[in-house]
């Protein structure tokens, strides 16, 4: 969660001397001897816009992500701005994610010293981005294993009374309920509910797509198929370029810097079809640093005809290979809900999504 920041001017922070050039001979042995410190960071340092602050007496320095790095941003001592933000030569740092930033006291400000100090997880990065993806299990009998097996039937009737997105009402013009997701929940940024994608040609070097009838471009979610099919329908294209081809997407559940307790839906419900299995995923506040990308995933099977499954928060678990992480502190964490879709290269999965909606909502 964001928080407002009181920024100080360049000035204030740096103390107009560049330390840079020796901070690295004259404080090393200040910080891990046997750290793995990569010359160029292959992971991303902190999520820009982030805060996270430290504690020096009765100082505490709050740091904002910008570029990904750590940057001062304003300083608090016993409720009063003061002038002793740290003692001269004091060592401290900052973890986010993967990687930690080690810093210095000098000059009375924290400053950055050498390269941050990068672990090395069991996931995959790409030079073209910094959005790390999960290495997928060695095969797919071991991937199914970390899955219960979900209930699904046929349907011929959608509960649009009930269910949180229900596209055939699209096909009625004085229908006002269409193209988002309406979760009753809004925090009034007006990013809550609406659709977005991601694959890995945005981040890791692949080639894997989305693709929407007649043409509607990379989001594809504008009226003209909602109107004419009554439904969401579209098909992914894993391509080549990366080891591990996906595509995901998802909506907001509040909004895109919001967090939201949803233990009350008690899960989920899809009306859908698929060529293909694929994965709803919850997404929780900072839970690429919690779970280092192991998400907690529901995995829906695939239906060649409309077919309604109602996912447990019990059917939502980790692979792991990542941090194992309580579902309940997800839970009540909320941020966004995805759809993903993982395939061999070369390969496709063409969906459908009718409803969407609470668990025992959707008919």
């Amino acid at each position: 969660m964001k928080k407002m920041l009181l920024l100080l001017s360049a000035a204030a922070l740096w103390n107009c001397t560049d330390y840079a050039a020796d901070w690295d001979s004259k404080y090393e042995n200040a910080f891990s001897e046997n750290a793995n410190t990569p010359t160029t960071p292959t992971y991303s340092i902190c999520e820009e816009g982030a805060t996270s602050t430290l504690t020096e007496g009765s100082c505490v320095t709050e740091f904002l992500c910008q570029n990904d790095s750590w940057v001062p941003s304003s300083y608090l001592c016993n409720n009063e701005q003061q002038e002793l933000i740290c003692e001269e030569n004091a060592t401290t740092s900052i973890t986010e994610g993967l990687c930690t930033s080690n810093f210095v006291c000098s000059g009375n400000t924290w400053v950055l010293v050498g390269t941050p100090v990068c672990a090395e997880p069991n996931i995959e990065s790409s030079a073209s981005g910094s959005e790390p993806v999960e290495v997928p299990p060695s095969s797919a009998s071991e991937e199914n294993s970390a899955y219960p097996l979900l209930s699904v039937s046929t349907v011929s009737s959608i509960n649009c009374s009930k269910s949180m997105y229900c596209p055939q009402d699209c096909r009625h013009s004085t229908n006002t309920r269409c193209g988002k997701v309406y979760t009753g929940f809004d925090d009034g940024s007006g990013t809550q509910g609406y659709f977005w994608t991601y694959s890995d040609a945005d981040a890791n070097g692949g080639t894997s797509s989305f693709y929407w009838p007649e043409g509607e471009g990379k989001y594809g979610f504008e009226p003209t198929s909602r109107d004419k099919l009554g439904y969401l329908k579209g098909s992914v294209k894993f391509g080549t370029g990366y080891a591990y081809p996906y595509a995901r997407m998802g909506f907001h559940i509040k909004g895109e810097d919001s967090e939201v307790d949803i233990t009350s839906w008690n899960g989920m419900c899809l009306v859908y079809t698929a060529s293909q299995s694929f994965y709803i995923t919850l997404r929780f506040f900072s839970d690429d640093k919690n779970v280092a990308y192991d998400y907690f995933q529901a995995k829906v099977p695939a239906a060649s005809s409309k077919s309604l499954v109602n996912v447990s928060w019990n059917d939502f678990v980790q692979e792991g290979w990542g941090n194992s992480f309580a579902l309940s502190v997800a839970l009540v964490t909320a941020t966004k809900i995805e759809f993903t879709f993982k395939g061999d290269a070369g390969t496709s999965n063409s969906f459908g999504i009718y409803a969407i909606g609470k668990k025992g909502t959707c008919k």
